[in-house]
């Protein structure tokens, strides 16, 4: 009896180291012919940091442009509703700014809070006018160029924050390693 659980044990422990060394066989060969081309990453707080620090004030860009487009696209019935709202988004959006803070941010951040504050003079300042024009209906020619000349302004100064958010951009790109999609 006693040399039956001797060999049973023999048995059992030779199956276990088998099958022990082919796993430790198999791990061996998958990491040196497949596992060549990864790359190593440590991950950087500070660049992590600066990716969602560049993303959010892109994405608040890109939100109030649509605003402004949407709004610019506004017929008699919805121009209303859609300059409340987007005076709303732009202070929801000034207000957030206000507590962003990254290191090497601070040219990209008044670039984008340049951007909102003219978005907000301008709606607060000569839009209204424009809003009553659209309103009623563009009566005369007079009215009609109004509202052309108040666009290519607004596009023109508008072109120029850009131009000023995208060099502030990649600067901030640069000097944090990140590359920025086409």
């Amino acid at each position: 009896m006693r040399l039956n659980k001797v060999v049973y044990s023999c048995i059992f422990l030779s199956l276990f180291a088998c099958s022990n060394n082919e796993v430790v066989e198999n791990v061996k060969s998958s990491n040196t012919a497949e596992s060549d081309g990864i790359i190593e990453y440590d991950l950087n707080e500070d660049r992590i940091d600066a990716v969602q620090f560049n993303n959010n004030l892109s994405m608040i860009q890109q939100n109030v442009s649509r605003q402004i487009e949407l709004l610019f696209q506004s017929d008699s019935i919805d121009i209303q509703q859609n300059y409340e709202n987007t005076l709303f988004e732009i202070e929801i959006n000034l207000h957030e700014l206000k507590s962003y803070e990254v290191l090497n941010g601070e040219g990209f951040l008044t670039a984008i809070t340049g951007l909102m504050n003219f978005y907000k003079n301008e709606l607060t300042n000569d839009f209204p006018e424009l809003i009553e024009i659209i309103k009623g209906g563009v009566k005369n020619e007079n009215e009609l160029e109004r509202l052309n000349e108040y666009d290519l302004r607004f596009a023109k100064e508008e072109a120029e924050y850009l131009e000023i958010i995208f060099q502030e951009q990649d600067t901030f790109a640069a000097m944090n390693n990140i590359k920025l999609a086409s």
